[in-house]
C-alpha cells in the first residue's frame, strides 16, 4: 500500500462515526490498520472529530475501537498562550488569504466562541503535531459531508488545498467515504470540490 492508500483508508472510518454508524466503524478502523495505518494515526484521525462532530461522536468511536488504539499520549508542556498561537498559525494557512475576514465572520456571529474555535479546535486538537494538516483537512471534509454541514465545507476543501493536499487526493478522499453520506450531501461535496480544485 502506499502512503496516499494508507491516508484513504481513514475516509471510510470518519465518515462512519460522524454520520453516527456505529456498526461501521469497528470494521473500517480494522480495514485502515490492513492497509497500513498505524494505531496512532487512527486515534489522531478520530480525535479530529471532536471539533467538527463533538465530544459525543468521538466518544462513540473511540469505544468501537479501543481494542486497536495505542495508550493515549496526551501532549504536555503546552499553555493557553501557545496553543493560541500554534492555532491561529494553523488557522491562517488553512483560511490563507481570507483569514482575518474569516475571524471577522466567525467573531460577528460570537466573539466567545470565535475564541473557542482558534484555541481548542485549531490549537489544542487540529495543529496536534501526530498528523499532517493536509491529512485532517481532508478528514474535515469528510466529517462535514457526512453530517451535510453545507456552510463550512467550500472553506476545508480550500484548506485541504491550502495545506498542500492535491485536489486528486481530495477527491479520492471523498469518494472513500460515499457509502456514509446521504446522496444528495455527496452530489453537493462533489461540485464543491469541484470548484474549489479548479480555482486552486
Amino acid at each position: 500500500m502506499t502512503p496516499a492508500d494508507r491516508d484513504v483508508a481513514l475516509s471510510p472510518l470518519c465518515a462512519a462515526a460522524a454520520a453516527g454508524r456505529r456498526g461501521a466503524v469497528l470494521a473500517a478502523a480494522r480495514a485502515a490498520i490492513l492497509a497500513g495505518c498505524p494505531g496512532e494515526t487512527l486515534r489522531e484521525a478520530l480525535l479530529t472529530i471532536a471539533p467538527f462532530c463533538g465530544y459525543p461522536r468521538t466518544l462513540d468511536a473511540l469505544a468501537e475501537v479501543r481494542a486497536l488504539l495505542p495508550a493515549a499520549a496526551p501532549e504536555t508542556g503546552l499553555g493557553g498562550d501557545a496553543l493560541r498561537s500554534r492555532g491561529a498559525a494553523l488557522f491562517d494557512r488553512v483560511y490563507g488569504r481570507d483569514a482575518a475576514t474569516v475571524r471577522a465572520n466567525l467573531a460577528a456571529l460570537d466573539g466567545e466562541v470565535a475564541g473557542w474555535i482558534e484555541a481548542d479546535a485549531y490549537g489544542k486538537v487540529l495543529s496536534r503535531p501526530g498528523m499532517e494538516p493536509s491529512l485532517r483537512e481532508r478528514i474535515a471534509v469528510v466529517l462535514l459531508a457526512a453530517q451535510g454541514l453545507r456552510n463550512q465545507l467550500s472553506g476545508h476543501a480550500r484548506g485541504a488545498l491550502l495545506c498542500g493536499a492535491t485536489p486528486a487526493e481530495l477527491s479520492a478522499f471523498l469518494e472513500a467515504s460515499a457509502p456514509f453520506i446521504a446522496p444528495e450531501e455527496l452530489a453537493f461535496a462533489r461540485e464543491t470540490v469541484a470548484r474549489v480544485s479548479a480555482k486552486a
